[in-house]
């Protein structure tokens, strides 16, 4: 059976957009709606800010019930660990970022696995109600291997599976029946 999950990030995407930048006291304000709003998952978390933005997560822990709090680490992180480590003592689930392209470093499929798999085991042995992997750019790569390193997520711990398409591939193909 297929689940489609629809989660708010425009606390953390909205930020990612040039000249766009919204204060805590804006950024409160925009959750206190998003709640209202019945919106249960709120991503407050980008990949290459954890550390940052986990201050606004606490803080917005501690002002706002209800919402479950949500973030992105990259796999391939230098500094991986100290994220996760921090981010599992703040957030309810997290998704871990991996490439699927074999343009983007690691660039072997086992190589790309095995990252993964470390970061898994590592994700699992947290304390946190959700934990995932999503894969940026998704509908840019060869679907048997994005396929083959969702179904290997799965089998290792992954509850959830998110697909980017942050450059609107996916209506060039049709790939609906596939996922």
């Amino acid at each position: 059976m297929k689940k489609i999950i629809m989660r708010d990030a425009t606390l953390r995407e909205g930020l990612d957009v040039a000249g766009v930048f919204f204060s805590l006291s804006q950024r409160l304000h925009i959750a206190s709606h998003l709640s209202a709003l019945g919106i249960t998952e709120m991503e407050v978390v980008a990949p290459g800010k954890v550390m940052d933005d986990l201050l606004f997560a606490r803080r917005l822990k501690s002002d706002l019930c209800g919402p479950s709090l949500s973030g992105l680490i990259y796999v391939m992180s230098p500094t991986f660990v100290d994220e996760l480590q921090a981010a599992s003592d703040c957030l309810d689930r997290i998704d871990l970022l991996i490439s699927p392209s074999l343009q983007r470093k690691p660039l072997s499929v086992e190589k790309k696995w095995q990252s993964l798999a470390m970061a898994l085991e590592k994700l699992v042995s947290c304390a946190l109600s959700g934990k995932g992997v999503g894969f940026p750019n998704a509908f840019q790569c060869d679907f048997p291997l994005l396929e083959d390193l969702a179904m290997r997520a799965i089998a290792h711990g992954a509850d959830r599976i998110t697909l980017y398409d942050t450059n609107v591939c996916w209506f060039s193909e049709n790939r609906t029946n596939r996922i």
